[in-house]
């Protein structure tokens, strides 16, 4: 048992169950779609989604994972600049750069 992987889907999995909540929160939300630009839904798809679906990926291949998990961030952070300082966004993701640590370790032990 590899304590970086397991300290990685650890972490995913609160983050994952916290992106469903706020996520189902939103959608249920009468003023969910109330002056949405066109900015703001690209952007919905690198966070949450793109984040969501790289830590869900990252649990059958750390290394795709991670990286998916982090070319969202990437984006995000490109599209919207101000996001990368967004305390919330950091740590939902954090667990994208221990599963692309975990993968390129493993990638290059073998």
């Amino acid at each position: 048992m590899n304590p970086l992987l397991w300290s990685a889907r650890l972490w995913s999995a609160l983050s994952i169950v916290f992106i469903l909540y706020f996520v189902g929160a939103h959608v249920i939300s009468p003023l969910s779609l109330v002056n949405v630009t066109s900015k703001d839904l690209i952007a919905f798809f690198f966070f949450p989604i793109g984040v969501f679906t790289g830590l869900l990926a990252s649990w059958k291949d750390p290394l795709l994972g991670g990286a998916i998990t982090i070319s969202s961030l990437i984006l995000l952070f490109t599209l919207i600049p101000n996001t990368a300082s967004s305390f919330w966004i950091n740590v939902l993701a954090g667990p994208g750069y221990l599963f692309l640590i975990y993968g390129i370790i493993e990638k290059f032990s073998k």
